[in-house]
């Protein structure tokens, strides 16, 4: 039967005039309209190959060349004769219906030649594009450090404070990430970077703009709270003066609001209006109501801080101190627009040595074909074009300028028509630089449909996919959430959700689960409850809820039911490892690190040992895993052929003799030598690809918990190593390199994530759940601040606001914000809270029948009074208020509390609140933790075996007799030994800015003197000791930091010195003498018991010189530490020299003569 269209979905498919855009709420079945629109036109006529069809993903592009060839089978089944619709078949393969990116590399390589590109050119994956921007990186920051401009100098400076440079490399490749998304990358930021137009006051600036707006909004915002705490004084006689002059101060804000919105007053007068309108003090509310005085002082006391502590930061202290904290950052902003055009010019020359683009090569190439400098279409552009009827773009809303400019440019500025189709209030992507700004901006440019005047808007409002319980609370919620001034779209404004969804009938009322979190300041345990009340909540809708398959209902099973999370770092393994606790499987997408999973870490173990069989710690991986098949008796038994030699010696060893262990340890060296030939024959990719053919390790993964995801990460491992090969590198030894690179570099690359389908409740982010829905869903972990490290950043930047950094004192190395940079942090939190109402939006639509939302927090009821008394007086809430409380739980509650049946939300708040219509039921609950059952699994355990418990207890009753000496380390530096009693005395905080001002703490200072003693040339050290520490620099021996380290006047006075002088007479010197020396246990912890306390741990050392004199040994240790009294340093130290004392009158058969300290801080020589 066919299917029947509403009026709105009919003319989607229908309507061929011009461009048009579909806003489709989600639901509203916009993937089957998209694909009815194309089956129409080409089997009515239309060729495949005719229409170009861009999608979000490959899988998305999958679906749909499916759903087409489906459609098309059908079509031709009812009339197979027909030419057209053969043809159409033959053509769908090659249609083009694909991603922007495959887009762009199929139009790159038809026209390489036109930008010199290698016909051959290959497109980066994430990982060796990621690999290439470091190496770029590291060297562009070399060529700036070596050319020690000032201005950059102190850019590093604010960047990264006074340690390494990783904050100067987050911005740039934060800023080159943000600009990619522009049509003309670095124009953008040179503009965004430019100075104040000359003669434009602030007030017109975009900063000056918002930041005026920001205020007026927060002022008004003020006003009304105390007008509504002022609320309740009004019919009262006695408390007339004081309702007055509550009035009074409202009146003033009012005003100020609406100055601050005046563009007629400049910038200093805004200031002047801010100071005016702190509130003065209150009188004394005598005799009147405690409760309602306290909570209007509490509000004053809001109002005022927010003012003086808050608004008027942002304005600075005039309008001539701002534009001049604006001039001082310009050096600082032109210096990083710079070095990330350097950084470009470095990054692209390295991609062109090596045959390759990325990702954001493809739409700038592409663009470069498409656009002329000014943005206008160029004849290529027309042409290919001409080749299309239209251009269907799926996920619109999540398009980039660079994407928007190149579907113009093909469109011909209208010559062949666009179809694009997305939901503006679901694009969540922008930290892929999503921008929803050009959906909207488009949306209201057109004229609704009617079939004539083009472009047109058509409004896919219907959804098809919830019940309408869901609707009406996603309806309920967003009326008051999503508005135009805060969100850019008005939700009453056509974008409410119509319930077109049929049900069998069943309870799916909304719910409002709540409790009062004991936890605050602990996150995990708050997690643990929450995940215990969900637990609590899943376990009842097991018995008791039925969910809708086919027409009818069926019991509710764990997979229809997920939980949502803002992010991947919302403890969704503590929801999962609760919920199994409970008797509750759940699976979540939360990737454990890939280099961390046993599979991946015995692959490289593996890869390792074929390229240099000599690493102890891989082979003993190796040994162990599935591939050697050792047990760990059986290696201590090959370590103990060979104590002292390497454990490949131990193997080849064995392998020599003739029992058990022998056959086995044969046949592991015979697998690794194989292997280590082919290595010398094959790539990395070949090789790894027999390891999992010809090894157990694939099969040993697959048989694993988890198997699925495991042979997932092998698999992703052996793409790393054809990838490598394709980047041009060569050879097993320089993967295995890169491997470690990756290891140091992104130590949190994601492993696979287990697949859809199995019985078990999915605990997912919100993105991770994006196009999926679920019978169930609980909305969890609701009161995580949105945006809170906005204000944190140092460098901002904002698509219509421009690039800002902190300014700053280059001496002190402090930061202050200045006028641009608090304008662009306001729009980017502005923006921000924008996208995370979408987020909101997203997860409440994941929702088919039944939506609980979960709030768990501690003094619930006082949240609930702060929220109530900011509640707008109108229908829909405002941009202040919802930024004071940024979090979901504070927006879902201020909206519940509006609810009819949120009769228990209003007892806890306290207080009266005027309520809204609402069409859908909300059930409140309020559980006591007290009330959640103890996790005690599904079902009781069979009774235990008897016998088989007392072979257990025996078992677990055995103690290792060493287990004390786990604590103890095999292998000590002296160092560490003599300062176990002292280390107190090292542990601060952090450093002190008065340690750190060369950039060098006091050990790097005392490693570079240490250098200097090591390596340098006494004779010519006394003669010159600067010449010979520039010598040093210059032969490398040195790095220009510790040169710079270097305390020249202290060095001399060593030279200077009687114990130099010894040190030139003496027969025989030794300079960094190492040593090593067994020493029992005890002398580490004295607490041992006797079976463990004369165990043998090595002892490590190095004396920094040792020379014979008398025929005996003189130790001299080499002292920085800023110490005066000999004595304290006699005392820290004497153990160490003891040590020292005991392990060189072994090592070199010698007795000791004395053991010196030298401090170099005193130029004391001290005798220990």
């Amino acid at each position: 039967m066919a299917k029947k269209w509403t009026e709105a979905q009919k003319h989607c498919i229908e309507a061929t005039g011009g461009t048009l855009l579909v806003s489709a709420a989600a639901g509203s079945g916009k993937t089957s309209v998209l694909v009815e629109r194309v089956l129409r036109r080409i089997t009515t006529g239309g060729d495949i190959d005719r229409l170009l069809i861009v999608t979000f993903t490959k899988t998305a592009a999958a679906e749909m060349k499916q759903r087409l060839s489906a459609g098309l089978s059908a079509a031709v089944a009812a009339d197979p004769d027909n030419a057209h619709l053969l043809r159409q078949q033959l053509l769908l393969p090659c249609a083009m219906i694909t991603t922007i990116d495959g887009f762009c590399a199929a139009l790159l390589r038809e026209h390489f030649d036109l930008l010199g590109l290698s016909p051959r050119f290959r497109v980066l994956e994430d990982t060796a594009g990621e690999l290439m921007k470091n190496e770029a990186l590291e060297e562009t920051l070399e060529r700036f450090y070596a050319a020690r401009d000032p201005h950059f100098l102190e850019l590093c400076d604010l960047l990264n404070g006074r340690r390494d440079d990783s904050g100067i490399k987050e911005a740039v490749l934060s800023a080159y990430a943000f600009i990619s998304a522009e049509a003309f990358p670095l124009t953008w930021l040179r503009q965004g970077c430019g100075a104040l137009p000359d003669g434009m006051p602030l007030s017109d600036t975009p900063w000056g703009k918002i930041l005026r707006r920001y205020a007026a909004e927060q002022i008004g915002f003020f006003a009304e709270q105390i007008e509504t705490i002022a609320a309740p004084f009004a019919p009262l006689p006695e408390a007339a003066g004081y309702f007055d002059r509550l009035m009074t101060d409202v009146r003033l804000l009012e005003q100020c609001s609406l100055a601050l919105s005046d563009t007629d007053n400049d910038w200093d007068r805004c200031i002047y209006l801010l100071g005016a309108a702190v509130p003065e003090s209150l009188p004394a509310a005598k005799g009147l109501n405690a409760d309602c005085a306290a909570a209007v002082k509490a509000v004053y006391k809001t109002v005022r801080e927010g003012i003086r502590e808050k608004l008027l930061p942002l304005f600075g202290e005039s309008e001539a101190a701002a534009r001049a904290d604006i001039a001082a950052s310009l050096p600082r902003l032109a210096a990083f627009c710079t070095l990330v055009e350097a950084f470009d010019n470095s990054y692209t020359a390295k991609k062109a040595a090596d045959g390759a683009v990325d990702f954001s090569d493809l739409e700038h190439l592409s663009l470069r074909l498409l656009c002329d400098e000014n943005g206008a279409p160029t004849p290529l552009a027309k042409e290919l074009g001409a080749r299309y009827d239209e251009i269907l773009v799926d996920e619109y809303q999540d398009t980039n300028h660079v994407q928007d400019t190149l579907f113009a440019a093909l469109s011909a500025d209208g010559s062949t028509p666009l179809f694009t189709v997305g939901d503006v209030k679901q694009s969540i992507y922008g930290f892929r630089q999503a921008m929803p700004e050009i959906f909207m901006q488009k949306k209201a440019a057109f004229a609704p449909f009617d079939g004539v005047h083009y472009p047109a808007v058509i409004t896919l409002g219907e959804n098809f996919r919830s019940r309408k319980a869901v609707t009406d609370t996603v309806n309920f919620v967003f009326s008051q959430l999503m508005t135009a001034p805060f969100c850019g779209i008005d939700y009453k404004d056509g974008e409410a959700l119509i319930p077109r969804a049929t049900y069998p009938p069943s309870d799916c009322t909304a719910e409002v689960l709540l409790m009062d979190n004991p936890f605050a300041d602990k996150e995990m345990k708050a997690a643990e409850l929450e995940a215990r009340l969900i637990a609590m909540r899943i376990g009842e809708l097991m018995q008791t809820q039925k969910t809708a398959e086919n027409g009818s209902l069926r019991p509710l099973r764990f997979g229809d039911i997920c939980i949502l999370l803002r992010s991947r770092t919302d403890h969704a393994a503590t929801y999962a490892a609760v919920l199994e606790q409970y008797g509750i499987p759940a699976s979540t997408d939360a990737p454990t690190p890939f280099f961390e999973t046993n599979e991946v870490r015995t692959a490289i173990a593996l890869l390792s040992v074929i390229d240099n069989p000599l690493q102890d710690v891989p082979l003993l991986t190796a040994l162990l895993s599935p591939v050697g098949g050792f047990s760990a008796d059986e290696v201590a038994a090959l370590r103990l052929l060979t104590p002292d030699g390497a454990l490949y010696t131990a193997l080849t060893t064995a392998a020599a003799g003739n029992d058990a262990l022998a056959a086995k340890a044969a046949a592991f060296a015979a697998t690794l030598s194989r292997f280590r030939r082919l290595a010398a024959t094959v790539s990395a990719g070949t090789l790894l690809s027999a390891i999992l053919d010809e090894t157990p390790l694939s099969s040993a993964a697959a048989a694993d918990v988890g198997g699925a995801v495991r042979v997932a990460n092998l698999r992703q491992l052996l793409q790393m190593a054809h990838d490598y090969e394709q980047n041009s590198f060569r050879g097993l030894s320089g993967f295995v390199r890169q491997l470690s690179r990756l290891q140091t570099e992104n130590p949190a690359l994601a492993a696979a994530t287990p697949a859809g389908g199995e019985n078990a409740v999915h605990i997912l982010t919100v993105h991770g759940s994006k196009g999926l829905e679920f019978p169930v869903v609980f909305l969890s972990h609701l009161f995580k601040e949105c945006g809170k490290d906005i204000s944190r950043r140092s460098l901002l930047l904002h698509s219509t606001a421009g690039v800002a950094l902190s300014g700053g004192d280059s001496d002190t190395l402090t930061a202050r914000r200045t006028v641009s940079q608090n304008g662009v942090m306001t729009a980017v939190k502005y923006t921000s809270a924008a996208e995370e109402v979408r987020v909101l939006y997203v997860a409440m639509t994941r929702a088919r029948e039944k939506l609980i939302t979960v709030f768990l927090r501690k003094n619930l009821p006082a949240r609930l009074q702060t929220l109530a008394r900011c509640l707008p007086r109108g229908e829909t809430t405002d941009r202040p208020r919802m930024m004071a409380h940024p979090s979901f739980g504070d927006w879902l509650l201020s909206a519940f509390l509006r609810h009819p049946d949120a009769v228990l939300l209003r007892d806890m708040a306290g207080g009266l609140v005027e309520t809204l219509p609402a069409e859908g039921a909300l059930f409140c609950r309020l559980v006591d933790p007290a009330e959640l059952p103890a996790a005690d699994g599904a079902k009781a355990p069979p009774p235990a075996n008897a016998e088989t418990v007392a072979v257990l207890k025996e078992h677990m009753a055995y103690r290792y007799p060493f287990a004390a000496l786990s604590g103890v380390p095999a292998k000590l530096a002296v160092s560490a030994l003599a300062h176990r009693q002292t280390q107190a005395d090292y542990i601060a905080a952090r450093r002190p800015a008065f340690l750190a001002e060369d950039g060098m703490t006091p050990a790097e200072r005392g490693t570079a003197l240490h250098t200097f003693m090591q390596y340098a040339d006494y004779a010519a050290a006394a003669a010159d000791v600067t010449a010979e520490a520039n010598r040093l620099l210059a032969d490398d021996f040195l790095t220009p930091a510790q040169r710079q380290a270097l305390d020249l006047t202290r060095l001399s006075r060593f030279f200077e010195s009687a114990l130099f002088a010894r040190i030139c007479e003496a027969p025989r010197i030794w300079r960094e003498y190492a040593f090593t020396m067994p020493l029992p246990a005890k002398a580490f912890d004295d607490t041992l018991p006797e079976a463990a306390a004369d165990e043998p741990i090595m002892i490590q050392g190095i004396a920094d010189c040792v020379f014979e004199e008398d025929g005996a040994l003189v130790i001299v240790d080499y002292k920085t530490d800023r110490v005066r009294d000999s004595a304290v340093l006699r005392e820290r130290y004497k153990e160490q020299l003891s040590l020292y004392r005991r392990a060189l009158s072994e090592t070199l058969s010698l007795p000791i003569k004395e053991t010196l300290l030298y401090a170099f801080y005193t130029g004391e020589t001290v005798e220990v």
